[in-house]
């Protein structure tokens, strides 16, 4: 599973539009404002302020291991409803992880709440090394941490964002197969063959993973107040993304737009529509 809601915002979430596709492109995570319990010499927490995979944050190695804390100070009283990583390797160490918030960083001794995710005692364990989302109640937190408890080695994670989610108003469309970014993989391959048509072998030269959501019927208001501004930041910047979050938790992205996306409006409904071209990373 790679989309954790907690129970409070399960509860909460409206029946018709529970499985309306999930975008994580608002992040309040910056390199001021990020930190970690350790991390190792040359992997320091503020590399998760990166949306770039490849500069990571690493935990120190020490032994024996300690649990970690990667901690975000919004600072600003925005509206808090996720936090997300990807490149990350917490479900091959077989870490047990935790979200916990504070209400007033300001106090002495700080007191953090652990979200409950419907298991006991709060622990998440991933079990794979996939992109994740945890979806929590919103609120204007000032604190927002991931507790990473002692795996079979030192966590690493490429990227996180804090933030609030954009909630599709609508389902993708339902006339049109939908292929979901953890089976969309394509590679790069070299076949050899011998002069007498012999198989030698094939060398995979690189891999990755595409899809696409295409969505119709977006109310004009909605699009322009809610879509357009994630379609502005996209442009540049990379994306968490789920499709059918409550029932397949597991296929979670996080992409970048791989073709320029043009809005087109029904003129007789008055409604936007669009298709999303990308790709990234998923499983």
């Amino acid at each position: 599973m790679s989309v954790y809601i907690t129970t409070a915002a399960n509860a909460a979430l409206v029946a018709s539009t529970r499985n309306n596709p999930l975008i994580g492109w608002n992040n309040c995570v910056t390199t001021s404002n990020i930190s970690s319990t350790s991390a190792a010499s040359g992997f320091p927490a503020t590399n998760m302020a990166n949306p770039s995979t490849r500069p990571q944050w690493k935990g120190a190695t020490n032994s024996p291991l300690a649990i970690e804390y990667v901690t975000v100070i919004p600072g600003n009283g925005q509206l808090i409803d996720y936090l997300a990583i990807a490149a990350h390797n917490l479900g091959s160490i077989a870490s047990k992880l935790v979200i916990e918030t504070c209400t007033n960083v300001a106090a002495s001794p700080q007191v953090w709440t652990a979200h409950s995710f419907g298991s006991s005692p709060d622990l998440i364990t991933p079990t794979t090394d996939a992109p994740i989302i945890f979806r929590f109640v919103s609120s204007a937190y000032q604190g927002v941490r991931l507790k990473i408890n002692v795996g079979t080695a030192a966590p690493q994670i490429g990227v996180m964002y804090v933030g609030a989610l954009l909630v599709c108003e609508r389902s993708i469309r339902i006339d049109t197969d939908h292929v979901p970014i953890n089976y969309g993989k394509e590679s790069k391959v070299i076949s050899g063959m011998s002069e007498s048509g012999n198989f030698l072998g094939r060398i995979v030269q690189t891999e990755w993973v595409q899809s696409e959501m295409a969505f119709s019927f977006f109310s004009n208001a909605w699009y322009r107040a809610n879509f357009k501004p994630f379609l502005d930041a996209a442009n540049e910047t990379p994306f968490f993304h789920a499709w059918f979050p409550t029932d397949h938790p597991e296929d979670v992205g996080y992409v970048w737009l791989n073709d320029d996306p043009r809005s087109g409006v029904n003129t007789v409904t008055d409604r936007f529509n669009i298709t999303l071209k990308y790709q990234g990373l998923a499983s």
